[in-house]
């Protein structure tokens, strides 16, 4: 039997998801009708502030699977320790996501905390390493429960990662949404959001592969706990986060664009995956990733090897061939002598008939 409780900062999770912090996460009652759904092992506040926060609108715009926002609304802090016991209704982990000034952040950490906040989040934008450290002291020094710092792709990775943990966060998150990103409605001209120049910041599929990237450089550099996410969809995006070391994952968009209901789905998926791979619980498969992320590059052309079992002959790989080393007729087949052996091809087979030969 598959076991899917995840021990994070302190914290056990039934389930290895976390609901990342954003609209569905805005006050207590949001929280406690997240908390509530099956798949979901801890949810992160919307970011609190001191004083409440308005936002431009439109806020949020759908496009191709993916997402732009510029929604910072937000309670204050004060607000969201009365909604606090609402929000812990849901019988969940309830992380608060902070951001002030130091001075009102600690504040806010230590009311967060005798409200019944179980952790704290930090998202940063890039301060400087001694500034982020001597912060994170100070929010560690005025108070008990656990404390996470959420960073985005435009640090130096590796040098904030052990910054962090040196100053003894007790946790990790990756990534924040990427932007400025621009969108507009081609019947009018006009761009799809409220904000200053229509400028929103970008989430959802479009992101996952930097977001897999920054995930595995946290997991390489620290020793504490990675909450890892970004554009995960479905329970395989899950895996290749778990794999490159993260410890649970957060999610967001897929929700909101789907439902909370996805997060079942996508524990199901997950559940699934490591029963038919023979793995008993996520950890079998945590960081299994890392080791074969490389310093050198390899040079070697690996040929792809198409299984006729599994071909259809559906001709994806051939239309996808740049080099026209692919053509079906029966069954796909490789030319060796066009081949440039980019791995294209045994990516786009929906069957995934082609493997790239071993030992290139």
């Amino acid at each position: 039997m598959v076991d899917l409780f995840t021990n994070f900062a302190g914290a056990r999770l039934q389930f290895p998801t976390v609901v990342a912090p954003g609209p569905l996460t805005k006050d207590g009652i949001a929280v406690r009708k997240a908390a509530l759904q099956d798949g979901v092992g801890a949810v992160v506040v919307k970011t609190v502030y001191k004083n409440a926060e308005d936002t431009p609108r439109p806020s949020m715009a759908a496009m191709k699977g993916s997402m732009i926002n510029h929604d910072w609304s937000a309670i204050s802090a004060e607000q969201f320790t009365r909604e606090l016991k609402i929000a812990r209704e849901g019988k969940k982990p309830v992380i608060v996501s902070i951001l002030g000034s130091i001075a009102d952040t600690v504040e806010m950490a230590k009311m967060l905390e005798k409200a019944g906040a179980d952790m704290l989040e930090l998202p940063i934008g890039v301060p400087p390493i001694e500034e982020l450290t001597d912060n994170i002291k100070r929010i560690k020094e005025a108070v008990e429960i656990p404390l996470g710092v959420k960073i985005g792709p435009d640090v130096d990775i590796p040098k904030y990662a052990k910054a962090i943990e040196g100053a003894g966060a007790d946790y990790i998150s990756g990534i924040n949404t990427l932007g400025p990103a621009l969108a507009v409605d081609v019947s009018t001209g006009k761009p799809l959001l409220g904000a200053k120049m229509g400028y929103g910041y970008l989430s959802g599929p479009a992101i996952k592969p930097i977001a897999l990237r920054c995930v595995a450089e946290m997991a390489r550099n620290v020793k504490i706990p990675v909450m890892g996410g970004g554009g995960i969809s479905d329970g395989k995006d899950a895996m290749e986060f778990f794999m490159v070391g993260a410890t649970c994952v957060h999610l967001h968009t897929v929700a909101i664009l789907r439902g909370l209901g996805a997060f079942a789905k996508i524990v199901k998926e997950i559940e699934e995956f490591l029963k038919n791979h023979g793995y008993d619980s996520v950890e079998d498969v945590r960081g299994k990733s890392l080791k074969y992320l490389n310093e050198d590059a390899t040079y070697a052309v690996c040929m792809p090897v198409v299984n006729s079992e599994l071909c259809t002959a559906c001709g994806a790989c051939e239309r996808a061939c740049v080099y026209g080393a692919m053509k079906v007729k029966e069954v796909a087949q490789a030319s060796r002598e066009k081949c440039f052996g980019c791995g294209l091809c045994s990516t786009v087979c929906p069957t995934r008939a082609i493997e790239l030969e071993k030992g290139g």
